[in-house]
């Protein structure tokens, strides 16, 4: 099973016992993660425009009102037009109110590894599955921790079985 998979499986799981479980990103779609998620739960999927700061925004206004986002980013770039969201505003606040909100982000061979970053940011966790089977174990995790967990996903992970 591919680590797509895994996550996907994981997130159907939640998504049917938890109704605070939203997805949102700009592509769900084209996701091998979430376009089967977009059929089984439409009011819970949310595609809204490629602007990063704007899908971090919303993801906090969710989880301020008890719900637990999980953000599908394009890619590791996409951090930087979300970064002052994420740092300034969703770690403080999800420190502060006890919510969760997960940032999933796909990585492909030839990336700028945005770990160094994002470990700068107080009250932030970052997350990197090794094997396909640690993709779907990683997020089940998050989706149980409190505050702002990114999870950086190797194509090579989600794609490899």
């Amino acid at each position: 099973m591919t680590g797509a998979a895994h996550i996907t499986q994981v997130l159907a799981t939640s998504m049917a016992k938890d109704d605070s479980v939203h997805l949102l990103g700009e592509s769900l779609p084209l996701s091998p993660v979430c376009s089967s998620l977009l059929v089984q739960y439409p009011q819970r999927c949310h595609l809204l425009p490629a602007a990063d700061a704007t899908l971090v925004g919303v993801a906090i206004g969710l989880a301020l009102s008890g719900k637990v986002p999980v953000v599908e980013l394009a890619g590791p770039e996409a951090l930087w037009g979300a970064l002052q969201q994420i740092g300034q505003e969703a770690a403080n606040l999800s420190h502060e109110f006890n919510t969760s909100i997960i940032l999933r982000v796909p990585l492909g061979p030839d990336f700028d590894d945005p770990t160094p970053m994002l470990t700068s940011v107080q009250n932030l966790q970052v997350l990197s599955p090794a094997e396909p089977a640690d993709a779907g174990a990683i997020i089940q995790t998050a989706l149980r921790s409190s505050g702002v967990t990114v999870v950086l996903e190797p194509l090579t992970v989600l794609g490899s079985s």
